[in-house]
């Protein structure tokens, strides 16, 4: 487990990332080639690839003690022909949490053969609303601190009842960045659970020559990481409902 607060999460647009000068750390379009592709597996769903022990939450790097909102116990990741979606688990969640006022975000990494960074689904519940984010985390070409990168908005649950966050974007919306046809191997799986510490959105990202945070200052609570011989072929059979 991993104690340090992170970069804020920025959030950028495809068409902004043209002007920004980020050609050069935006990530080369990954998956679909035969070399990174398997054949989806035709055996029983594949389930809890990535799995930690309750009771590990935290204290956080500040010395925050966690909570089960944030104390992951497994996590998926699954696809079909037309979502994505992942999903994190933890212990008992509460939402809205006493203990995270700003708000909570659960993540899901994984890499492709090809890609330059991981990319990412995202699920984040502020005060007024949750957001549902696919992208990808590089350095920010300013600052060289590793942010998060926004590249498409998508849909997601909180699903109090099951203890588990549901995070899917359509694979429409980030083929541009990412396509996932049937066989491409996900890999270095990895789920994280953070309580929201700063603003959880600002009116504008362009503060002068700076550009300024949109997601808010986050505390890492919980890091669980999948073996790594672990991996799941895209399309293949999940016990994750894929796009609910």
């Amino acid at each position: 487990m991993r104690r340090h607060l992170i970069a804020a999460l920025t959030t950028v647009s495809a068409i902004a990332l043209a002007g920004t000068g980020l050609a050069a750390t935006a990530p080369t379009r990954a998956g679909g080639h035969a070399r990174n592709t398997a054949s989806p597996s035709r055996a029983r769903p594949v389930c809890h690839l990535i799995t930690d022990p309750a009771g590990d939450p935290g204290p956080s790097w500040e010395k925050v003690p966690g909570d089960g909102s944030v104390d992951i116990t497994s996590a998926d990741i699954a696809s079909n022909a037309t979502t994505l979606t992942g999903v994190v688990r933890v212990a008992s969640l509460t939402n809205p949490d006493p203990q995270a006022p700003a708000g909570q975000a659960y993540f899901l990494l994984f890499s492709v053969k090809g890609g330059n960074y991981p990319f990412f689904l995202s699920g984040r519940t502020y005060p007024t609303g949750n957001a549902w984010i696919f992208g990808y985390q590089a350095p920010d070409p300013t600052t060289g601190i590793n942010t998060s990168y926004t590249v498409a908005q998508g849909s997601g649950v909180v699903d109090l009842a099951k203890s588990e966050v549901r995070i899917s974007v359509p694979l429409s919306a980030i083929r541009a960045t990412l396509r996932l046809p049937a066989g491409t191997v996900l890999r270095s799986l990895e789920a994280l659970t953070y309580r929201i510490a700063g603003q959880g959105l600002v009116p504008s990202q362009q503060v002068g020559p700076v550009r300024a945070p949109l997601g808010g200052l986050l505390l890492q609570f919980d890091t669980a990481y999948a073996a790594p011989t672990t991996v799941y072929v895209a399309g293949s059979p999940s016990c994750v409902p894929v796009g609910h």
